[in-house]
Order: C-alpha cells, then structure tokens, then sequence
C-alpha cells in the first residue's frame, strides 16, 4: 500500500469542501454555522447528522459516526483510506504519486519479509491453543464468553512459557536471529537471543 505524506493528505482535505461532498449522498439544510440532515449510515426520521463547514468535519449524534470527508467517503464507498484519498484527489485535481514512490526495492522486500514472518508468528500463536498450556489460556478466553467465532474471526492465539518456541520456529522457517529481533518477535540480552512474548494471550494487529 502506498504511502502518503500527512502535508499531501492535509492538502486534499484542504482541496475537498466536506459540505460539497456530503451533499450529494445527503439533504443538507442550514442549522446555524452548521448543517444537518438524516444519517445516511443508519435509519432514522429526525436529523441527528450535522456537517462543521468551520471544522471540515461530520458527527452523527444518533450513530456516533464521525469523522473527515475522507472518513465519508470511506463509509459511503465502502473503500479504505487509500482510496477513499484518491477519489478526493481526482476530484480536486491533485496528483498523487505512484504506489511506493520513494521506497527502493529493497525497503519493500524487507517490509514483505517482515510481514511474512508476522503471519508465521500469528498463525504459530493460534496454533498453541491446541497445544496442554494452550488449553488453559483458551478456558480462560471461554469464561470471558469470548466464542471461538471470534478468536478465529481475529486470529487470537497464545505465547507458551518457553524461552525458544517461537524463535526456534522462525528459524526453521529461514529468519535470523537479528531479522527476529529487529521485528520485536524476540530480544536479545547479554548476548542471548529469547522470545520477547511468553505465557500470554496475543491479539495480532492486522493493520
């Protein structure tokens, strides 16, 4: 995914009128400095959907819904935050530059590296639970009334005790010590390279 610099972000949103934008997904009407019009997130038959043209900023007080226009156009599109910027910046005629610009092959194969050897670690975690320690972390998840459903649906998993398991894992898998460690899947102290999560309930961060 490309990245973008937080100037060229702010230059879209600063090119991108939210009044504008939400008026043709919304009947806007004056409320003050501000306008307002019904949700077109959830049903409802009283306006509780208002637009800063101040503030450049959208809030629901009957869903919560917030946010920027590119937050909007994210939830009106159904797209994520790359492409919700770049309908908005084709809009305002502002040209984005191509995917990893300023990234040489070698930081995207690192990143990809690094990617890999978190999903290896994450699908290692989960597979712990079947394992006796692993049994006993997930009873615990269980009494918390947290469903398998989930701990499948977001790929929950479990650190054993060891000092090694994971480490010796990511070996066999071709990853070395320094890569494992530069990762923060394992620290190193006085010349000893040891698991950095033990006998813990992980929850991987997927984005």
């Amino acid at each position: 995914m490309p990245r973008y610099s937080d100037d060229l972000i702010s230059e879209v949103c600063a090119q991108s009128d939210i009044v504008d934008y939400v008026s043709q997904h919304v009947v806007l009407k004056k409320s003050g400095k501000d306008y307002s019009g019904l949700c077109p997130f959830h049903n409802e038959k009283t306006p509780s959907f208002h637009v800063s043209a101040d503030k450049q900023l959208f809030h629901c007080f009957g869903c919560g819904a917030s946010g920027n226009v590119i937050q909007f156009v994210m939830k009106t599109e159904n797209v994520d935050f790359v492409d919700a910027l770049k309908i908005m910046a084709d809009r305002a005629g502002i040209a984005l530059p191509e995917d990893d610009e300023g990234f040489n092959d070698e930081l995207r194969e690192k990143k990809k590296k690094l990617y890999l050897m978190n999903k290896i670690a994450a699908r290692f975690f989960y597979d712990r639970f079947k394992t006796q320690d692993g049994k006993r972390a997930l009873a615990y998840l269980q009494d918390r009334k947290i469903s398998s459903k989930t701990i499948t649906a977001y790929g929950l998993g479990y650190a054993p005790p060891s000092y090694d398991a994971l480490l010796n894992h990511l070996r066999d898998a071709g990853f070395s010590d320094d890569f494992i460690v530069e990762g923060f899947l394992a620290s190193r102290k006085d010349g000893r390279v040891y698991d950095k999560f033990r006998d813990r309930i992980m929850f991987p961060i997927i984005d």
